[in-house]
């Protein structure tokens, strides 16, 4: 399935997109949109001179996104809710022009035995200059047999260039459920309001319909 983003739109709604097993997006110059897509096994996304496109990615596959003129933008966001086997999500974002800039936010709830492959690769290509690249994951595990394996890869052909990158695994705050549970809270429901805040800078981007993950 093949979709473009027209040159100079402003895309109010954003786009939605579920259980297709290849999308190739581009975003022409000048366009604006938020993505939202769910359980797409491959994805590529090229954008154009002074595109911005905000990506809101769930579950597994392999998404890759082409940075290929000046000024082009991704705000790239992630959420994994893993109960039970193994998911691998793979992201690469190639930096192919000058004064391009690339944030990944990753936020993950893994339950019971289940494991988190989160591989977020970011090259930054020669001869390119003021690009900047971010990237942040962040876990909540709730079992002790849940487990996360993040690795990030920067790879940088450039000297003018900004990157960074950083991971946090953490634990349902005891304290936190005491306190919901000390008024009244049931224990399930306790843990579903921690993990909706721990989700909230990803919901936030998402449509109102879409943004629940129930334990």
């Amino acid at each position: 399935m093949k979709i473009q983003v027209k040159e100079h739109t402003r895309e109010e709604a954003p786009l939605f997109f579920q259980n297709i097993p290849e999308l190739d997006i581009e975003a022409k110059r000048e366009s604006r949109a938020k993505i939202i897509i769910r359980d797409i096994k491959k994805l590529n996304l090229v954008i154009k001179k002074n595109a911005e496109i905000t990506l809101i990615e769930e579950g597994s596959g392999t998404t890759k996104i082409n940075l290929e003129e000046k000024g082009a933008k991704i705000l790239y966001l992630s959420s994994i809710y893993a109960k039970e086997g193994e998911i691998k999500k793979e992201i690469e974002i190639e930096h192919n022009a000058s004064e391009t800039e690339s944030t990944i936010k990753s936020k993950n709830v893994i339950t019971n035995n289940a494991r988190v492959y989160f591989i977020p690769k970011v090259k930054i290509r020669k001869n390119t200059e003021n690009t900047k690249a971010h990237q942040k994951t962040e876990t909540l595990l709730l079992s002790k047999e849940a487990r996360i394996f993040t690795i990030p890869i920067v790879e940088v052909e450039s000297e003018k260039t900004e990157c960074s990158h950083g991971s946090t695994i953490t634990r349902i705050d005891e304290e936190k459920l005491f306190y919901l549970e000390a008024r009244g809270i049931e224990s399930d429901e306790a843990k579903q309001i921690i993990i909706d805040g721990f989700l909230e800078t990803i919901n936030k981007h998402r449509r109102k319909e879409d943004a629940d993950l129930e334990l």
